[in-house]
């Protein structure tokens, strides 16, 4: 399932409610959502709605407003099933990035 809103002028009202819609059985899942008003509370919806039996993410967040906080529950949140992740969560998200990558690493 791939879906690409980088650097359009999409909300994050969308973004929370397409991380709503999203099915339960998915497998595979490419959000790319960089450039856009992606926030904490975005975040928490897609933690919310993650399909629990996914395989691969690939998540692009860079240059968003995702925090710190958010981008560690996040992290501590991913289903045990995955077997690929990539999680890009550079420019003002830098910080973020860099604690992902520590939590990850546990």
């Amino acid at each position: 399932f791939h879906l690409d809103f980088s650097e359009t002028r999409v909300q994050a009202v969308d973004l929370q409610a397409i991380a709503q819609a999203l099915p339960p059985k998915l497998r595979s899942l490419r959000l790319v959502a960089d450039y856009t008003e992606t926030t904490p509370p975005t975040v928490a919806t897609l933690i919310e709605h993650l399909p629990r039996g996914l395989t691969a993410l690939y998540l692009g967040l860079a240059n968003t407003k995702v925090d710190v906080a958010s981008a560690v529950k996040l992290a501590e949140a991913l289903p045990r099933t995955l077997v690929s992740v990539r999680l890009f969560l550079d420019g003002p998200s830098e910080e973020a990035a860099d604690t992902v990558h520590r939590v990850l690493q546990q």
